[in-house]
């Protein structure tokens, strides 16, 4: 009985949460990918906003070139 456990269902349990820590992981890194690609989109909306606002108050040449 031992024996078993040890060397057959312990390697399936060792397996098994393996996997779900590698689901857990490629999760995680998916989500927090999605959040710095909506932060990126939103600096990068804001900047240009910024830039369209100073061209309308200066009339800036170097925005238009």
């Amino acid at each position: 009985m031992i024996g078993y456990r040890y060397f057959i269902e312990l390697p399936k349990l060792e397996r098994g949460i393996s996997l779900i820590a590698e689901r857990e992981l490629e999760t995680l890194t998916f989500s927090i990918q999605n959040i710095l690609n909506t932060v990126s989109r939103t600096t990068s909306d804001y900047a240009v906003w910024t830039s369209t606002y100073n061209f309308m108050l200066d009339k800036n040449q170097d925005y238009i070139d």
